[in-house]
């Protein structure tokens, strides 16, 4: 099971339609998205995450089956209770896209594999992962 389908089976939060396979857990988080061989990211907001993928606004649009970096900075508290944030570093595929009507594009986006990082850099570890 992932970090996220954890999530959703501990707090029962996930909501279910006849069209996804895993529950969804809205919230708003910071995520950065890379395009291969491209060192600007692109900031988006994730709406709500499951344990197959996540639902993002982004300012430009991207184009389905595009493969991207996403560097996601997730909130944490360590054992002293000092507040901080872990890097999780996806490989995504975009599933759809379309027009969010904030001035942005939602994306549904497709989660391949996930690792997270010591370092809570995403420049740093997106720029090696794209070979720059």
């Amino acid at each position: 099971m992932t970090i996220v389908g954890e999530l959703l089976h501990k707090n029962g939060t996930g909501q279910h339609s006849d069209r996804r396979t895993h529950g969804r857990l809205n919230l708003r988080w910071h995520v950065l998205l890379y395009r291969k061989a491209v060192v600007s990211p692109v900031p988006a907001r994730i709406e709500n995450i499951s344990g197959g993928g996540f639902f993002c606004v982004a300012a430009e649009p991207f184009t389905p089956c595009e493969r991207l970096t996403a560097c996601i900075l997730l909130p944490r508290v360590d054992r002293s209770g000092a507040p901080g944030t872990c890097l999780v570093e996806c490989e995504v595929e975009v599933v759809h896209v379309g027009p969010d009507g904030q001035n942005g594009f939602g994306m549904g986006c497709r989660i391949d594999h996930y690792a997270f990082r010591r370092d809570s850099s995403p420049e740093r570890h997106a720029m090696a992962s794209n070979g720059s």
